[in-house]
């Protein structure tokens, strides 16, 4: 997150639980923010959270699939023959915003993200990178890498593992790793609206800005879930929430971008987005909310 003050960050933490030493034998480390109760339910209950995903959609008004029930009913075998589709496709994003006078100022967002599949396998990449500066004084900085390897069960429901890695300098965090693996399920999909929902459990490894010496790494237990709303406003223009979760022992983030895409031909079009990143339990002077708006260029392929 984007620091509160020009003075370097003290490594202070708001007041947390005192640590369960049932859950950890390890040296001197950050407090988990959360009781151990909550966090025993959590790794407890993830299971069940699975399953709860499959039957959402069975709780809808039978409107909403009930022409699609049909679709549920085929088997992994025969799904594979049909998707997902071979060869390359996916988009790519370009923003740059420039202000000049009293106070001169820049931000260029850049990102891409491919996908490959193949007869029975789909392989999803996402690179990105942000970097504002104002009166030449670098005020963020971040870059991200993604891959995500999907099999899909049947019309709706795949499996997928997802590995992430995060470098952000003016963060509690300067570097993230991340490797889950969930499901996923297709709720809604009609001619206006699509709803995606997946849920996933693993680790996440941090590297703590700042920290005192021996405490500079953080390994942790994540739940993370995803969301993403899309609705068709007209036959050139879509409406996007997309919103993603990932709670743990010492933090929890969540990244919502809402974006409003207009197409100008088949390949090329505008999207305006804003950006909403929350991190929880971060060091004194850093702010736990970032937010950005863009106005990009975006490309098909």
């Amino acid at each position: 997150m984007s620091p509160s003050s020009s003075s370097p960050a003290a490594y202070s933490l708001s007041p947390s639980s005192a640590p369960c030493s049932a859950l950890s034998s390890e040296g001197p480390r950050r407090s988990p923010s959360r009781p151990c109760w909550l966090r025993l339910s959590l790794q407890a209950s993830f299971p069940a959270l699975l399953l709860g995903l499959l039957l959402v959609p069975f709780a809808l008004p039978s409107s909403v699939h009930a022409q699609d029930l049909d679709a549920d009913m085929v088997s992994a075998m025969d799904f594979a023959e049909e998707a997902p589709s071979k060869g390359w496709k996916g988009s790519a994003m370009l923003s740059y915003l420039g202000n000049t006078g009293n106070t001169e100022s820049e931000s260029l967002q850049a990102s891409i993200a491919p996908i490959y599949g193949t007869e029975t396998w789909e392989h999803r990449f996402k690179f990105g990178a942000e970097v504002n500066t104002e009166d030449r004084e670098t005020t963020a900085e971040r870059y991200e890498a993604f891959y995500e390897a999907r099999w899909p069960l049947s019309e709706k429901v795949y499996l997928f593992g997802l590995i992430g890695f995060e470098r952000d300098l003016f963060s509690a965090f300067e570097r993230q790793w991340r490797e889950v693996v969930g499901i996923g399920r297709q709720v809604v999909k009609t001619e206006r609206h699509e709803l995606d929902l997946s849920l996933a459990g693993g680790a996440r490894q941090s590297e703590i800005a700042d920290a005192p010496a021996g405490q500079e790494d953080e390994n942790e237990f994540i739940v993370r879930g995803f969301g993403s709303w899309k609705v068709t406003l007209s036959p050139t223009s879509t409406f996007q929430q997309t919103l993603v979760a990932e709670y743990g022992d010492l933090s929890t983030s969540i990244d919502s971008i809402t974006a409003l895409n207009a197409s100008l031909t088949e390949t090329i079009g505008l999207q305006l987005s804003y950006t909403v990143r929350h991190e929880t339990d971060v060091p004194a002077m850093i702010d736990d909310t970032d937010t950005a708006t863009a106005v990009a260029l975006t490309y098909s392929f």
